[in-house]
């Protein structure tokens, strides 16, 4: 027992970045709400950006989606706990229109190198200078404007 609550001492530098999107997301959802951007699109790209985040936290070693979906999980739930998701008259399908707009601007994020390599493989090339995060963007307008021309 004793090894265990000593356990956060012997471990190595931690690049925490949780509360700092959870904060950023809270803030900024406030703010999109004010000008009245909808749930799902500001939810897209907080997504992404929480998944950003995360994975770049995990950098220098092999990519893997687990972690950064893992924090994306994790900043849900607290922005539940804080009040800003659970409202019932703000869902899809009785899931929160934030929610549902952060979790597919994650997975999106969260997939998009594996897209990626997938087109230098069958290229033989890069398309475009940078192009994990190109195709990232791109994708996201694509969503973007998907959601806000359907109702």
């Amino acid at each position: 027992m004793l090894r265990v609550l000593l356990l956060p001492l012997l471990l190595p530098v931690a690049y925490a970045h949780c509360p700092v999107c959870t904060a950023a997301v809270g803030a900024g959802t406030a703010a999109a709400r004010l000008f009245g951007v909808d749930d799902v699109i500001v939810g897209l790209w907080f997504g992404a950006l929480i998944v950003a985040a995360a994975s770049m936290a995990v950098r220098g070693k092999k990519y893997s989606p687990v972690i950064p979906l893992l924090t994306l999980v994790l900043t849900v739930y607290s922005l539940y706990l804080a009040g800003l998701l659970g409202d019932p008259g703000n869902t899809i399908f009785g899931v929160d229109r934030l929610t549902v707009g952060m979790f597919v601007g994650g997975l999106l994020t969260a997939f998009t190198p594996y897209l990626s390599l997938t087109l230098t493989k069958l290229t033989g090339r890069y398309l475009v200078p940078h192009q994990t995060t190109a195709l990232t963007v791109i994708l996201l307008v694509l969503l973007t404007l998907l959601c806000y021309l359907l109702p």
